[in-house]
């Protein structure tokens, strides 16, 4: 299984605390909750984030998959966009 090491993530007190609580009702370690919880937020949204990779490669002339690959590696750096280009932007609503 890849590790993503990110260091401390700053929540508010508020989110903080009940995500301690939700952990512990669950008896599980907040790493293993956390885990859990943004490979579920990945796998709800990724209809609507293939969507925004596909505007993006548009966007810049390139593939999907060099976009991906371009995004993924370490310095994330994309090609200009493509002169003109102005097609709108998907409305990702990650509430839903």
């Amino acid at each position: 299984m890849a590790k993503l090491n990110i260091g401390s993530i700053d929540l508010s007190d508020f989110d903080k605390d009940w995500f301690l609580v939700v952990s512990r009702l669950m008896e599980r370690s907040v790493r293993a909750n956390l885990a859990s919880v943004t490979s579920f937020y990945i796998r709800r949204n990724i209809g609507a984030f293939r969507e925004l990779l596909a505007y993006t490669a548009k966007k810049h002339g390139i593939t999907e998959e060099e976009c991906f690959q371009i995004l993924l590696s370490p310095k994330g750096e994309l090609p200009p966009a493509v002169d003109g280009f102005e097609d709108p932007q998907p409305d990702i609503n990650e509430d839903e």
